[in-house]
């Protein structure tokens, strides 16, 4: 108020009732006038000044709803497009958590063999698989390193060294058992027409990581060994089932997936159609040959 030099503007409404603290109950005190109470515009004299009561009569009542808008707010919306919406977005972000967002070909068998009578009997033997798991991770591990152009009569004495640090945690009886399997597992690869190739072959890559997109996840995996020989490309993977010799068709058969996504991530990568994959039973020392499968569409399950 004090920066008004000219013109003060000061406002009220009638509120029935005197307060003696509001700017214009003090304003009437000053001047003597009953100012509040006034009912006509009138001018009061102050001073070499004046003060001009402007009385103002307005009806403040709010205004009425029209006809039209009341009709309008009495529709009722229809929400079931929007409850049909959200029962979808539920239904796709549960089936979205269920679904792993990597991959893996072991994954993907394991997903077909779920209610198979391999995975019952793979159930039942429980813990004594666990001795297999070890000797085909181990069998893995040194061929990654093995030199198939060395001389084979090396591999007993290579075997005993790389096994035993791993091996440190086991008993000394599970450690003789293993170490044994291991080295007849090698030696049965090492006397194999399989052997002989790669001895001669060019090797490419060994346990060669993959990551490519799949169907809306993302496919990860571990290829053993890409090698080149007579010109032509080959993929292969160790395995060390127990296979027997009539069925070793019927084996690697399981293992169709697992070559055809290799075999596409290879193509994607280094812009070459695989001759074939080879599923090598290391037990028998024997390859079997998966071809590329070009009419079967991959999917996930």
């Amino acid at each position: 108020m004090t920066r008004a030099r000219e013109h003060l503007i000061v406002s009220c409404a009638p509120s029935g009732r005197r307060s003696s603290g509001s700017f214009l109950s003090m304003l009437a005190d000053s001047v003597g006038a009953e100012i509040e109470d006034a009912e006509v515009s009138s001018t009061v004299q102050v001073g070499n000044g004046n003060i001009a009561v402007q009385v103002i009569t307005q009806k403040l009542a709010a205004p009425g709803q029209s006809r039209k808008k009341a009709k309008a707010s009495e529709k009722k919306p229809n929400w079931q497009p929007f409850i049909d919406t959200w029962k979808q977005r539920q239904k796709r972000y549960e089936a979205a958590m269920k679904q792993f967002t990597f991959v893996t070909p072991t994954l993907l068998k394991q997903q077909e063999e779920k209610n198979s009578e391999i995975a019952l009997r793979a159930r039942r033997e429980g813990l004594q698989r666990e001795p297999a798991l070890l000797v085909g991770d181990l069998a893995h591990r040194f061929l990654q390193h093995w030199d198939f152009a060395a001389d084979p009569s090396l591999l007993a004495n290579q075997i005993s060294a790389f096994a035993q640090p791993h091996l440190a945690g086991e008993t000394k009886q599970n450690r003789a058992k293993i170490e044994n399997e291991l080295r007849e597992v090698v030696r049965n690869f090492s006397r194999s027409a399989v052997y002989a190739e790669l001895a001669g072959a060019r090797i490419l890559g060994r346990e060669v990581p993959l990551l490519m997109p799949w169907n809306g996840q993302i496919m990860e995996g571990v290829i053993d060994l890409i090698y080149e020989t007579n010109g032509l490309l080959y993929l292969a993977d160790y395995k060390t089932d127990r296979v027997a010799p009539d069925e070793l068709r019927q084996g690697a058969e399981r293992y169709r997936p697992q070559a055809e996504i290799y075999s596409q991530a290879v193509r994607q990568s280094l812009g070459r159609e695989p001759a074939a994959f080879k599923v090598i039973f290391l037990r028998l020392g024997e390859a079997v040959e998966l071809g590329a499968d070009k009419k079967k569409e991959l999917s996930l399950f």
